[in-house]
C-alpha cells in the first residue's frame, strides 16, 4: 500500500467481462493479472475497498480495449504498460465523458431494485 500512500485519487480501471479477454491479449503473459474475469473482479472489488479503507479517492474508470487501441494508433504509441497507465490517466481527465456525483447511495441501490 505504500506506493498509494503518496496519492489522494487512484484511477481503477474497469473493464467488462465481454471485453477481458482483450484485456488478456493486450497485457500478454503479465503474472499479475488473472487470467479469469471472476477473480479479476474479486480482486478489483477487494483492492477498491482497502483504498476507500485507507481514506483514497477511487475513481473507476471504463476502458474499452478497442478504443484504446485507437488511441494508440491516434498517439503514435506501442502498447506497453506505461502506455496503458497514460491512457486510464486520459480518460479521467481530458476525453470529454460526463461525470456524476453520488450524493445517495440508496437511489442506486433502489434502482437497481437492491436496498433502499
Amino acid at each position: 500500500m505504500r506506493k498509494f500512500d503518496y496519492y489522494d485519487t487512484v484511477l481503477v480501471p474497469w473493464y467488462s467481462e465481454d471485453d477481458f479477454p482483450a484485456l488478456l491479449d493486450m497485457a500478454g503473459k503479465d503474472p499479475r493479472i488473472p487470467r479469469s474475469y471472476s477473480e479479476w473482479k474479486r480482486q478489483v472489488a477487494a483492492a477498491t475497498e482497502l483504498l476507500l479503507a485507507k481514506g483514497k479517492t477511487v475513481q473507476i474508470i471504463t476502458v474499452r480495449p478497442a478504443e484504446y487501441l485507437e488511441w494508440l494508433q491516434s498517439t503514435h504509441r506501442s502498447n506497453t504498460v506505461a502506455a496503458r497507465l497514460r491512457y486510464l490517466k486520459w480518460l479521467a481527465t481530458q476525453n470529454g465523458q460526463r461525470a456524476a456525483v453520488l450524493p445517495l447511495p440508496a437511489r442506486v441501490l433502489s434502482d437497481a431494485g437492491g436496498e433502499s
